[in-house]
């Protein structure tokens, strides 16, 4: 993954919310990193993890 926001905004899609790595990276420039908040019960952030791996299994091949 070259650009992380199709896989924030596929996350979105499967309701949980992550934030591109770019984000804190100098430049702002696109990277395949994404940023977890882990603020949250333990059971909250389980949750949410395993959202975002059906998200990225859900994820369609990035255009080349």
């Amino acid at each position: 993954v070259d650009d992380s926001a199709r896989v924030v905004d596929q996350a979105r899609n499967h309701g949980v919310r992550v934030a591109p790595g770019s984000i804190h990276a100098p430049g702002k420039a696109p990277g395949p990193f994404v940023r977890i908040d882990v603020d949250r019960a333990a059971s909250v952030v389980h949750e949410g993890i395993e959202r975002l791996a059906r998200a990225w299994r859900a994820r369609r091949p990035e255009p080349r």
